[in-house]
């Protein structure tokens, strides 16, 4: 294993290194989709607690 110069390097050396690329790529991928799914979930909520302060509190503006 090289010597990395950052810890945030680790993942993606591995997956070169010791995986297929066919493989990484699907690991890489999943990955993704888990971010934008956590940042889509997130994203939701804060829609959500926006609406029921204006829908409650009657504060448009």
């Amino acid at each position: 294993m090289p010597e990395l110069a950052e810890a945030d390097q680790a993942m993606p050396v591995y997956l070169e290194t010791f995986l297929h690329p066919v493989l990484g790529g699907f690991i890489t991928l999943c990955i993704m989709f888990a971010m934008q799914s956590t940042a889509n979930s997130l994203l939701h909520t804060i829609g959500s607690a926006a609406l029921e302060f204006v829908t409650v509190t009657g504060q448009f503006d």
